[in-house]
């Protein structure tokens, strides 16, 4: 599903929608069958309320656009605690790498990264 490059501008339409006062959106790469998203939640925001949001609309919108119905993402999510500078660069290369380690063409995904990289937000 996630292959089709109209189906992915539906998800980065929705993850650009948002609120920059509640998330700062860093690097992100839409893979054929899953997700990796680098976020910062400000504080106060829930992480399950901003999943909530982004899987809600987005499901909404790939639904309407291949005429189905129904789930589209898994219910759960894997989630991560970036401890320090290092740990943020070392997911950064990560999400960046992971479509050459899948071995996809560049129409087959979508890689987006932020170019700052300091936090938006005041600790």
């Amino acid at each position: 599903m996630l292959s089709d490059p109209a189906v992915r501008a539906e998800l980065v339409d929705v993850l650009h929608a948002g609120d920059p006062d509640k998330v700062a959106l860093l690097d992100y790469v839409i893979m054929p069958n899953h997700v990796h998203a680098l976020f910062i939640p400000r504080a106060g925001i829930e992480l399950a309320a901003i999943l909530k949001v982004w899987k809600g609309v987005s499901a909404r919108r790939i639904n309407r656009r291949l005429g189905t119905t129904g789930t589209l993402w898994h219910p759960e999510y894997w989630d991560r605690l970036i401890r320090d500078d290092e740990h943020l660069q070392k997911v950064r290369r990560y999400i960046a790498a992971n479509p050459k380690k899948a071995s996809l063409p560049p129409e087959n995904f979508t890689l987006w990264k932020e170019n700052g990289h300091s936090c938006p937000f005041p600790a």
